[in-house]
């Protein structure tokens, strides 16, 4: 069996402890991942969005917003969703035209 050498074996311990550091992100609870992660349907996204279903049924149809189909259903994956929003769009603020 070969035995690795005390540099190689420190260079792995670092390695890993800065993958740790890398990973200090707060994690969410088991019964919030299991909501982020899951596939919603056009009444859920309509309603985290605070919009009609047919809003989300438009912006579906437009392709503003990301969608998968399943079958003849459709499901949103709600992170992809809120991630094409926040690259594709902004929120614009005390603009007055005139």
């Amino acid at each position: 069996m070969k035995k690795e050498s005390p540099c190689r074996t420190g260079l792995l311990e670092k390695n890993a402890r800065r993958d740790e550091e890398a990973h200090l992100t707060p994690t969410l609870s088991p019964e919030r991942r299991g909501r982020e992660l899951e596939l919603l349907t056009q009444e859920e996204v309509a309603a985290r969005l605070k919009v009609t279903v047919r809003t989300v049924a438009r912006l579906q149809h437009d392709g503003v917003i990301p969608f998968i189909l399943l079958g003849k259903s459709v499901r949103f994956f709600w992170p992809t969703v809120v991630s094409h929003l926040n690259a594709n769009f902004t929120v614009c603020r005390g603009h007055k035209q005139g």
